[in-house]
């Protein structure tokens, strides 16, 4: 795990940590959080929320943590520079639960000046349910469908480059691709190389986990 750590630019977290961290009395929240002080003092470990923390209006995860924009958003929504790479993790769970049209109004503005402001040259979005994805589950089914509807215009227009999200046990990378269109002229013949894509590339980082083990984390290396 160190060797993991210690060649490793950012650790981000993309949600369902140790289902639930309001479980056993909040006994495995803590055992979530003392497995991160071994890292957090030494690199960046950054936290996404998802599905399995929205008990009790995702209580824990806005009262254990303290993420950039907590003032602003209680954890749920904020960003980053790491690099010459902006991130901005987002909360998936807006089209799923009873938000007023206002706070979705202001969430979505927030997401687009926050992206339209950043001169880094990636932008980097980090949120727990994919827009894309494959399996045969009920998610890719149906809920993608909704967050499709919900995200993908706004990645498009903000230029995201890369989504990596959570939710699914298993791992799935997508070209470049907008409204079901794949930007093939992107990419390079025979390679895994991808120049100048007009489309954000959607990863679904969800490494497979159990409701004892801590999983979906991201690793990220960047170069030029």
């Amino acid at each position: 795990m160190q060797k993991y750590i210690s060649d490793s630019d950012a650790l981000l977290f993309l949600g369902d940590m140790s289902y639930d961290l309001s479980k056993e009395n909040g006994e495995k929240g803590n055992d979530f959080f003392e497995f991160a002080m071994n890292v957090t003092s030494s690199i960046p470990f950054q936290i996404t929320p998802g599905n399995h923390e929205t008990f009790n209006d995702f209580e824990d995860f806005k009262k254990r943590l303290i993420m950039p924009n907590k003032q602003y958003s209680d954890n749920l929504y904020y960003s980053y520079d790491i690099g010459n790479a902006h991130f901005v993790s987002l909360n998936s769970e807006v089209p799923f639960l009873n938000y007023t049209d206002d706070y979705i109004s202001n969430y979505f503005e927030w997401i687009k000046q926050d992206l339209e402001k950043s001169d880094k040259k990636w932008k980097i979005v980090t949120i727990h349910r994919p827009l894309y994805c494959s399996a045969v589950s009920n998610h890719c089914e149906k809920s993608a469908y909704i967050m499709k509807d919900f995200f993908e215009d706004i990645f498009y227009n903000g230029k995201v480059d890369l989504v990596l999200t959570g939710h699914l046990h298993s791992y799935e990378r997508l070209l470049p691709i907008y409204n079901n269109e794949i930007d093939y002229n992107s990419v390079i013949i025979d390679t895994n190389i991808y120049f100048n894509p007009r489309f954000p590339t959607y990863v679904t980082c969800g490494t497979g986990g159990n409701r004892d083990v801590n999983h979906m984390i991201c690793k990220l290396n960047f170069f030029n």
